[in-house]
C-alpha cells in the first residue's frame, strides 16, 4: 500500500475502479472536494488517467490488501464502487463475475462488519438478462438489498455517459474516430434504438451533489443519472457526423440486426437527481462538441 498523510478532520472515500474513465473523474471530484481518497488498483493497473493526483491519493494493490486489517485500521466513511468488468476483453464468464459479484461482495461484507457508514454503487441501466454483464450487476444489487439495514446503499443506475478520452471502443467514440479518420462506411442496426446519453462533466455534478447529501437519503435509495432527453441511434450518430462535417462516410442503418431483446425506449426519469438540486447542464450536441474537440488535442 502506498500511503501519503491523512489529515483526520477530513472524510476518508475508498473507491474501486478509480483509474477507469469514469472513476478518473469521481476520484478527481472527491480531491477536489478535500476528500482522503484510498484507492485500489491492481499492480498491473495503467494510471495514466491519474498520474496527476498520485501524489494526492493513497493507493491500495489489490494483490496485498487484507480488507479486514484495512477496514479495522483505517475509518472509511463511504465506499465508491465504480470498478467492473464489461466483457468486451475476451473475459471469461468466471472473470466478469469475479470482478462484478464476487469481489465486490467481499467488499460489501467486510465494510458492513467494519462500520463503514455507505456504499455508492454504480450500476448499469441495462436490464438484468441483457448479457452476462447486466445480469452480474443485478445479482450484486440483491446483495446491496439484503444489507440495506446494516449499511446505507445508493445504488446509482447510470446511462450512457461520454467524453473525450473514454474507451475507443464506446460508442461515442467510436463515432467520432471513425468520422474523423474517413471510414469509408459504417454498419448499424436499425438506429430505431433510443438511448440517454449524459455528458461526463454531468454526471461528475450528480455524484458531487449525492456524496454531499448522501446522510439525508434513506437507508436505501436508487437514483438514475442520466440527460433525462432520450435521443435515437440514428439522430446521434447524424449529428456527431455533422458536427465532425464528415461528408464521405457512407451510413449503412439495417445492415445488423436489432438484439432481440432490445429496449427501444429507455426509462430514465431524474425526479429524484432534480430534488437534490441537479439539472444537466450539457445538451447533446453541447456535449457531443466538448468532447470532439478535446479528443482533438
Amino acid at each position: 500500500m502506498t500511503t501519503m498523510q491523512n489529515n483526520d478532520q477530513r472524510k476518508n472515500i475508498f473507491i474501486t475502479g478509480g483509474n477507469g474513465y469514469l472513476g478518473s473523474h469521481i476520484t478527481e471530484l472527491c480531491l477536489s472536494q478535500n476528500y482522503n481518497v484510498y484507492l485500489i488498483v491492481r499492480k498491473s493497473s495503467d494510471l495514466e488517467r491519474i498520474k496527476k493526483d498520485l501524489d494526492k491519493i493513497t493507493l491500495i494493490f489489490k494483490e496485498e490488501i487484507n480488507f479486514v486489517e484495512f477496514f479495522k485500521s483505517t475509518k472509511i466513511e463511504i465506499i465508491i464502487h465504480l470498478a467492473t468488468s464489461y466483457g468486451r476483453k475476451g473475459e471469461s464468464i468466471g472473470e466478469i463475475v469475479e470482478s462484478n459479484l464476487a469481489w465486490p461482495i467481499d467488499i460489501l461484507t467486510v465494510a458492513v462488519n467494519s462500520g463503514v457508514s455507505i456504499f455508492i454503487n454504480a450500476d448499469t441501466s441495462l436490464s438484468r438478462n441483457t448479457n452476462i454483464y447486466s445480469l452480474s450487476k443485478k445479482q450484486f444489487l440483491d446483495w446491496l438489498k439484503y444489507y440495506q439495514n446494516k449499511i446505507q446503499v445508493i445504488n446509482l443506475r447510470l446511462e450512457y455517459f461520454y467524453g473525450a478520452k473514454d474507451d475507443n471502443w464506446k460508442f461515442i467514440n467510436m463515432l467520432i474516430n471513425k468520422f474523423k479518420n474517413n471510414e469509408p462506411f459504417i454498419e448499424f442496426s436499425s438506429g430505431k434504438q433510443l438511448r440517454d446519453f449524459i455528458y461526463i462533466d454531468d454526471v461528475k455534478n450528480a455524484f458531487k451533489l449525492i456524496i454531499e447529501q448522501s446522510k439525508n437519503l434513506p437507508n436505501f435509495k436508487e437514483i438514475e443519472i442520466g440527460s433525462g432527453k432520450p435521443i435515437s441511434i440514428k439522430e446521434i450518430v447524424l449529428l456527431v457526423k455533422d458536427l465532425i462535417q464528415n461528408k464521405s462516410t457512407e451510413l449503412r442503418f439495417g445492415k445488423l440486426e436489432d438484439r432481440p431483446d432490445e429496449t427501444l425506449k429507455p426509462f430514465s426519469d431524474i425526479q429524484e437527481l432534480k430534488k437534490l438540486g441537479w439539472e444537466p447542464l450539457f445538451s447533446i450536441e453541447e456535449g457531443l462538441r466538448k468532447s470532439i474537440n478535446e479528443s482533438l488535442v
